[in-house]
């Protein structure tokens, strides 16, 4: 579970994530499947993750990895739900 709102100050992040591919069928029939990672989508300065963990309760949904040296803003669930209650959603963060 997700408990830490990322705001990018500074460099771009990778947005991974994991599924399953079948690489064909065992001799007892099964799917043989690897995990496989995949990058979806890069994210610059000034976007933000990690929200949807926090609002929805769920675990985190992928994977981020830095693709430069970066700087970034965190903010615990508790401080965030507390803004959230005083500001909408929308305007407090820029979605990519």
């Amino acid at each position: 579970m997700g408990t830490t709102f990322w705001v990018i100050l500074r460099g771009s992040v990778g947005v991974w994530l994991n599924s399953d591919q079948i690489l064909g069928k065992r001799e007892n029939g099964e799917n043989a499947i690897v995990k496989v990672f995949r990058e979806v989508r890069t994210l610059p300065k000034g976007s933000a993750f990690g929200e949807l963990a926090l609002t929805d309760n769920k675990p985190r949904a992928a994977s981020i990895i830095c693709k430069e040296n970066c700087d970034f803003a965190v903010l615990d669930k508790e401080p965030f739900k507390e803004i959230l209650r005083k500001v909408n959603f929308r305007d407090f963060v820029r979605i990519h």
